[in-house]
C-alpha cells in the first residue's frame, strides 16, 4: 500500500490549525481543609502525592473508574485544561493506528536513521532517544520500532517524526474526533523546545512576543523546527549553542510550560484509555498493536503481574508537571479500571523529589490495586470540603 514519508510540505503549516494554541491558565478555588489523612491505608511511598493532593486541589486532576461503573468513580478536575507533557504521544499512537488502518503506513515501512537524526535536539529529552536506539539496529529501521522508541521511551524524536508523518491538521482532527474535550494544538516537541531558548542571532523569539500573538508562536516554532530538520550548517549552531548553554534554564521552561504546553482534560484522557482497552478504537489488529505497545509496564514487572490481568501506561514529565494515564484490569475487578492523573505548577525542589521518588504513580497503583481506595478518596475529600 501507499505510504508517505516526513517532509517539508507535510508540517510545513503552522500548528493550531483547528485547536487553540494557548488556553490562559485558569484554575478551580477550594476551600478545603486538609483531612486526616490515615497513612495506614495508603502505601508509604503514594503519602506524598495524597498529601499534595488536598493542600493543593487547583493543581491537581485525577479521574479514576470502572468502565460500566462511571457513575461511582473519583473525579477533581476532570474537565479543567491542564498541560500534558509527554502524554499527549498518546495522539500520535492513536494517530498511527487508524493510518494503519487506512492503509497508508504501514509498521513495515524502513526508516532512514539520518531522516529520525534530524529531529534530534541534544539534552532535551533525558537521554530518551540515544537509549532508545541502544536496542535497536539503526541500519535496518521501521516505524513500528519508531512507534516502540516514542511509547517505551518516551523519545521525542520519534513523537516528531510520527507527528510528521500524520500532519498537524489530522492530529488536530483526532483530538475532536476522539472527543477529547477542550483541548490546545498539539505542537511539535522540536520546535516547543527550540522556542525556548534559541539564539538571539537566529529567532525573534520572545514569551511576551508569542503571549500578545500566539498564532505567532504556532508559526514560528514550525519554521525554527523545519530549519533544524532540513538545514544542516543551522542545526549544527543550534546543537553548538544547547551544547554550551545545556538546557533553558527551568524558570524558562516553567514559564513556557505554564503558558504553551498542550494542554488536555483528564475526563478526555479516560476515555481514550477506556476506548483503548475496550477495543473501540482502530481495528482489532490497530487496537492489538496500540495496546501491545502500551503494556510493556506489565511484561517488565512482576509485580504488575502479580496485581493484575492486564496494564497499559503512559506518562509525561516537564519542569513542574507529571502527568500519567492508565487503563488496568485489577484481579478485584469484572472489568477494566481507567485512571489519569495530572499534576502541575509542582515547586522546583518537590517535581525533582518526585522524578526520583514516583509518589504520583504509587498513588496511582493504589488507586488501582486497592478495591476501596475510590470510596476512601471520596470520605477524604468530602471531609476536607467540610461534608464529611
Amino acid at each position: 500500500s501507499a505510504t508517505i514519508g516526513p517532509t517539508a510540505t507535510l508540517s510545513g503549516s503552522a500548528c493550531g490549525q483547528l485547536l487553540p494554541i494557548r488556553l490562559p491558565p485558569t484554575s478551580t478555588r477550594y476551600d478545603w481543609v486538609t483531612p486526616p489523612i490515615d497513612n495506614g491505608l495508603l502505601p508509604a511511598d503514594a503519602v506524598p502525592a495524597v498529601e499534595y493532593f488536598f493542600d493543593h486541589p487547583e493543581d491537581v486532576a485525577l479521574v479514576v473508574y470502572r468502565v460500566g461503573y462511571e457513575g461511582v468513580g473519583f473525579y477533581h478536575n476532570a474537565d479543567q485544561p491542564m498541560p500534558l507533557a509527554s502524554l499527549s504521544k498518546l495522539l500520535q499512537l492513536v494517530g498511527y493506528g487508524l493510518a494503519v488502518d487506512a492503509g497508508t503506513l504501514s509498521p513495515d515501512q524502513p526508516v532512514a536513521a539520518a531522516d529520525l537524526e534530524a529531529y534530534y535536539l541534544p539534552r532535551s529529552d533525558l537521554g530518551a532517544h540515544n537509549e532508545a536506539l541502544r536496542d535497536l539496529d539503526e541500519d535496518n529501521l521501521s516505524l513500528k520500532d519508531i512507534v516502540w522508541m516514542m511509547i517505551r521511551h518516551s523519545a521525542n524524536t520519534a513523537a516528531d517524526y510520527l507527528h510528521d508523518l500524520l500532519g498537524q491538521r489530522r492530529l488536530e482532527e483526532l483530538v475532536v474526533e476522539m472527543g477529547l474535550g477542550e483541548h490546545t494544538a498539539p505542537c511539535t516537541f522540536l520546535g516547543r523546545f527550540l522556542a525556548m531558548a534559541p539564539p538571539a542571532s537566529l529567532s525573534n523569539s520572545d514569551l511576551d512576543l508569542y503571549l500578545a500573538d500566539p498564532r505567532f508562536y504556532g508559526e514560528d516554532l514550525v519554521r525554527m523546527s523545519e530549519l533544524y530538520r532540513n538545514d544542516s550548517s543551522y542545526r549544527a549552531i543550534i546543537q553548538s549553542y544547547w551544547g554550551q548553554r545545556g538546557q533553558p534554564s527551568v524558570l524558562v521552561q516553567r514559564e513556557f510550560v505554564a503558558e504553551f504546553e498542550t494542554q488536555g482534560t483528564a475526563a478526555g484522557y479516560a476515555a481514550l484509555m477506556a476506548g483503548l482497552v475496550t477495543g473501540q478504537i482502530g481495528s482489532p489488529t490497530s487496537n492489538a498493536a496500540m495496546r501491545a505497545e502500551l503494556e510493556w509496564p506489565y511484561r517488565e514487572f512482576p509485580s504488575n503481574q502479580e496485581n493484575y490481568q492486564v496494564i497499559g501506561y503512559k506518562n509525561g514529565t516537564l519542569p513542574g508537571v507529571l502527568t500519567t494515564a492508565y487503563y488496568a484490569w485489577p484481579n478485584w475487578s469484572d472489568q477494566p479500571l481507567v485512571l489519569v492523573l495530572f499534576y502541575r505548577n509542582i515547586p522546583t525542589e518537590t517535581y525533582q523529589q518526585w522524578r526520583r521518588d514516583l509518589p504520583h504513580d504509587s498513588f496511582a497503583h493504589w488507586l488501582m490495586s486497592n478495591p476501596n481506595a475510590i470510596h476512601i478518596m471520596h470520605v477524604w475529600r468530602d471531609t476536607a470540603a467540610g461534608g464529611g
